[in-house]
């Protein structure tokens, strides 16, 4: 019998509230076989489906808890993890992988053995197991080179992570009071509110610090000095300069800096001496690097966000110093100089060999962009314009690797035309909030792209292009 066309959306809203787990499904199609074909009644199942699911919740957990055991022993941490966010939560897939990393989960057991992935590939890895066992589930859509951009875990699962982190921390606690020793290595803020500086005074020997983006500290003259393990440290400032003190960059543990900042902030000499140090996020603020004088090397260094382009950045782009980048946000201040200085400057991010993502906010672009620029391997480019010209968009079609562009807020100056041969690997192609008079693919321009959105103020267009046959 086929179910009436009326309650087809609430059976489907039904089986989304059971997050993917088949189990869940069948029990509440258990429930619903019961009920008349009424609305109401498939309504209420709706409603309460959380207490129709704790019903079951002895039989589910003990077949969730036979895929716990069938991860592989260095997966089963990063599992339990998941357990530390909040209900529902939408989960940053690049903020847990640090976190993971912070907290020791992504070493490799043979690290002496040539070709060892880095640690967030490896991650990726974990992360995309624990989406395919039904695990994690995808939020909305992915990233645009097909990554996972935020994820969440079911309820039951998460109850599992919990039961299970309980157990773990009962045998960890016994140790500790055997060695006298705090088993504290986490600290999470992540609700609304606002904290005394003095919460952080009994976490000193923690190795990360997270609070979230509505979280806050109500005095930030704390001295970080003592908070030596730190290697993950993600706050938010709102502004005050003064919280990137020394005592912030003299942590020389850090893998992680990640700081909500609407501020130019000036990096001190101390920075150069954080040699695990990976990621460096300031939010909307900008970056302002220093030189040093024992010209060092940051082999660990990924990914930076966001720096002020000026000729100590170019000179220490040209020189190598970030040897290992992959990720990097500039801001290019265009009103104050003359387009001939900013070719210069621009110049030296051919330099950044292993750079795949690069975003620049442009305040002003009165000058050319040439695919020389750019690193050969660049595969996403994300540009925040005022105005570009159709020269600057000839020269992007060239880059060899481009997969993915953005274009966020400008104008397209004249036609945009793509020529035989333009873009060869570009993929997926937005422009959003962009003006520009008229643009014509020719034919063999773009090739791979799969993905065309376009959005204004009036409306928004979404082409999915189909994939070309053999």
């Amino acid at each position: 019998m086929e179910c009436p066309s009326s309650l087809e959306p609430h059976g489907r809203s039904i089986v989304e509230s059971c997050g993917g787990l088949p189990l869940a499904i069948v029990a509440i199609a258990g429930v619903v076989s019961r009920k008349k074909r009424l609305e109401s009644e498939w309504l209420g199942v709706k409603e309460s489906i959380h207490w129709h699911l704790t019903r079951y919740r002895t039989k589910i957990m003990d077949v969730l808890k036979l895929s716990y055991d069938s991860l592989s022993e260095e997966l089963k941490p990063c599992f339990r993890y998941l357990g530390i966010y909040p209900e529902d939560f939408k989960i940053p897939a690049g903020e847990l992988i640090q976190l993971w990393m912070a907290e020791g989960f992504l070493q490799p057991k043979e690290s002496r053995l040539p070709n060892v992935p880095e640690p967030e590939i490896v991650g990726e890895e974990y992360l995309k197991e624990l989406v395919d066992r039904n695990m994690v589930v995808v939020v909305s859509k992915r990233k645009s080179d097909g990554g996972v951009k935020e994820c969440l875990i079911h309820d039951l699962f998460r109850d599992l992570c919990i039961i299970l982190s309980k157990a773990d921390n009962e045998t960890s606690s016994k140790s500790s009071l055997e060695t006298n020793q705090s088993s504290t290595r986490s600290l999470f803020l992540m609700f609304e509110k606002i904290y005394s500086k003095d919460v952080l005074k009994n976490f000193q020997s923690v190795q990360v610090l997270h609070l979230g983006r509505r979280t806050r500290i109500q005095d930030w003259s704390f001295n970080f000095e003592a908070m030596t393990f730190i290697k993950y440290l993600r706050v938010n400032i709102c502004g005050s300069r003064e919280f990137l003190c020394r005592s912030i960059w003299s942590l020389s543990n850090l893998e992680t800096i990640d700081i909500l900042c609407f501020d130019r902030t000036y990096i001190p000499n101390e920075f150069w001496k954080l040699r695990q140090l990976r990621r460096v996020y300031l939010g909307i603020g900008r970056l302002i690097l220093r030189t040093d004088e024992n010209e060092t090397i940051m082999w660990n260094l990924q990914t930076l966000y966001s720096v002020s382009l000026d000729t100590t950045a170019a000179f220490l782009f040209r020189n190598r110093r970030f040897p290992n980048l992959r990720k990097l946000a500039l801001w290019l201040d265009t009103h104050a100089k003359k387009s001939c200085w900013w070719h210069e400057l621009l110049l030296s991010l051919h330099h950044l060999s292993n750079v795949r993502k690069l975003k620049l906010h442009c305040c002003n672009s009165d000058f050319s962009l040439h695919a020389k620029m750019f690193p050969s391997n660049l595969a996403k480019i994300t540009f925040l314009i005022c105005k570009m010209s159709c020269s600057s968009m000839k020269a992007l079609g060239q880059l060899p690797n481009l997969q993915v562009l953005k274009l966020v807020d400008g104008t397209i100056q004249e036609s945009l035309d793509c020529a035989t041969g333009d873009f060869p690997k570009l993929q997926v192609f937005k422009m959003m909030y962009v003006s520009v008079e008229s643009w014509m693919l020719a034919k063999g321009a773009m090739p791979a792209l799969r993905y065309l959105l376009e959005i204004s103020e009036l409306h928004s267009t979404s082409l999915m292009v189909p994939a070309k046959s053999a």
